[in-house]
């Protein structure tokens, strides 16, 4: 997954998600990859390009800055960008679980939560074999954390 990325050209500060759709021994499979190449302002229309002809309902965001040498470093720019990106996926059928930031996106770049502040390791975070031919991010990756912060688009969730 990570060699398909990198070949999207992912800038120094972007915002990537992942759709996830069909999730089985352990692993969501990875429907769509979609970069916003700006984390200042988060445009609807990425949810939109994310979702259109998908089955996925679920995402997961990848916030690229630069900037951040670790946790806490601009989280609350980072809040408030994934926080847009919620409330704009929800509108779209999609949830965002999770949310992590990356000082990068080439190998031994630092890996954080940005809901709970965990480092989680270096890039590549994802496995790079799974038992399935397909782009799959593991389960506990994918399910957002039990002790982190509420999202904007989370209120009124009965889960």
């Amino acid at each position: 997954m990570w060699e398909k990325a990198a070949k999207m050209s992912i800038p120094d500060q972007a915002l990537v998600l992942l759709l996830m759709k069909d999730s089985r021994d352990g692993f969501g499979e990875i429907e769509r990859i979609w970069v916003a190449d700006e984390i200042d302002y988060f445009d609807p229309f990425h949810a939109k390009a994310l979702s259109y002809g998908t089955n996925g309902t679920r995402a997961v965001a990848l916030v690229v800055d630069i900037e951040a040498d670790g946790p806490g470093d601009n989280s609350q720019e980072h809040v408030l960008l994934t926080d847009a990106a919620a409330c704009a996926l929800r509108e779209h059928g999609v949830k965002l679980e999770a949310a992590y930031v990356a000082r990068g996106f080439g190998p031994k770049e630092p890996v954080w939560s940005l809901d709970t502040e965990e480092f989680k390791g270096k890039v590549p975070l994802f496995p790079a074999a799974t038992p399935h031919p397909v782009y799959a991010l593991a389960e506990s990756l994918i399910t957002k954390p039990a002790n982190s912060l509420p999202r904007l688009a989370d209120i009124g969730d009965e889960d």
